[in-house]
């Protein structure tokens, strides 16, 4: 009998992606952001919500150099994981399920997702 064993972990680093690959695994990676930071920005919701001192003080933790990457983070997950939801969807109706479409539209995706980013990070930050 032959001996059957799984590839090690480490071996993955040596394999090349597809960037259909890449869209999908980054848009599972930013559902699992959102599903951590959700509960903290509906608390700061709460907060920010329930009057002036409460707005105040949300305000001062997002005003930090933490609170502020963390807001950054959330908004460029957030929008990634929109654009590659909606990417989803029109896939699931039956448009752009060729392997050229896919790839194409991954690509946009990833670029709308960087530009949308940075476009996120020069709002808090300039």
């Amino acid at each position: 009998m032959k001996n059957m064993t799984n590839t090690d972990l480490m071996s993955i680093a040596s394999y090349k992606f597809p960037i259909t690959a890449i869209s999908s695994i980054l848009h599972r990676i930013s559902g699992v952001v959102l599903l951590i930071a959700m509960p903290i920005i509906v608390l700061c919701m709460h907060y920010s919500l329930a009057g002036p001192n409460g707005y105040a003080d949300v305000e001062a933790v997002l005003k930090t150099a933490a609170g502020s990457f963390f807001l950054w983070g959330f908004l460029s997950a957030i929008t990634f994981h929109i654009y590659a939801g909606i990417r989803h969807m029109i896939m699931d109706i039956g448009f752009g399920e060729s392997m050229f479409a896919a790839k194409t539209t991954s690509v946009l995706v990833l670029i709308l997702g960087i530009v949308s980013a940075i476009l996120w990070g020069c709002f808090l930050w300039v």
